[in-house]
């Protein structure tokens, strides 16, 4: 996308999130479009050669290094039937996926099947207990679909936030209501704070230690004078 004649004062850039494992970085230009998007507006945008259904998650501050795609409008009652229509559609892509992978590899569980809305692509989402074979998955699956079928292993953590829960606390997950990245848990986060347990008294509802460590662990580190931490 070229943006040589655009005035970086006049650029909006925002995070749309497309389905609960993908999210795509899109802007706008007053120049190009007169709408206002705001906060959870669903929008249609252009990401390459795809076009996509997504929703306005938060506004970002624009970079030349980063690839954007572009909103185009915003979304009608016409394109959320189109995509009641794609979501049947993804639904039977399931059926006919899930045996396919059980056959490369038992531990393996489809999460989600979802399609472009121009159906230019379809995504598989899934999550296993191994490493899948990826280039022999996706080469059956192509053969048999004749249509591009993109082929992602996630992680027990971000099936566990598209799902959500309750903590031990007695709140809503912390990944689900305001984590944007999930980092990496040690339990060194939890001996430097005197916790000596069993992994399992401190693991969230994914089975993974607790994301509260790290923030704990945060704050310990910050408390520390630097001239403490040499010693």
């Amino acid at each position: 996308m070229s943006q040589n004649y655009i005035n970086e004062k006049d650029i909006s850039c925002y995070e749309v999130k497309i389905n609960p494992f993908r999210t795509e970085l899109v802007l706008t230009s007053p120049n190009e479009n007169n709408e206002v998007f705001n906060l959870n507006d669903w929008v249609i945008i252009a990401f390459y050669k795809e076009i996509l259904l997504g929703e306005v998650i938060r506004k970002i501050p624009y970079s030349q290094t980063t690839i954007y795609g572009k909103i185009l409008r915003k979304a009608t009652e016409d394109d959320f039937c189109q995509q009641s229509v794609l979501k049947k559609e993804a639904e039977e892509l399931h059926t006919i996926i899930e045996p396919i992978v059980k056959n490369i590899e038992p531990s393996a569980k489809i999460v989600l099947v979802d399609k472009s809305f121009n159906r230019y692509k379809a995504y598989c989402y899934l999550i296993a207990e191994k490493r899948v074979d990826y280039a022999k998955l996706h080469k059956m699956l192509t053969n048999i679909l004749g249509n591009r079928i993109i082929i992602k292993q996630i992680g027990v953590r971000d099936y566990t936030r598209s799902l959500g829960g309750i903590g031990v606390c007695g709140r809503e997950i912390c990944c689900r209501i305001f984590l944007g990245t999930l980092k990496s848990i040690t339990l060194s986060m939890a001996r430097q704070q005197n916790i000596y347990v069993e992994p399992e008294k401190i693991s969230g509802v994914c089975g993974k230690l607790r994301c509260c460590l790290a923030f704990e662990f945060n704050s310990e580190q910050e408390e520390i004078l630097p001239d403490e931490k040499i010693n």
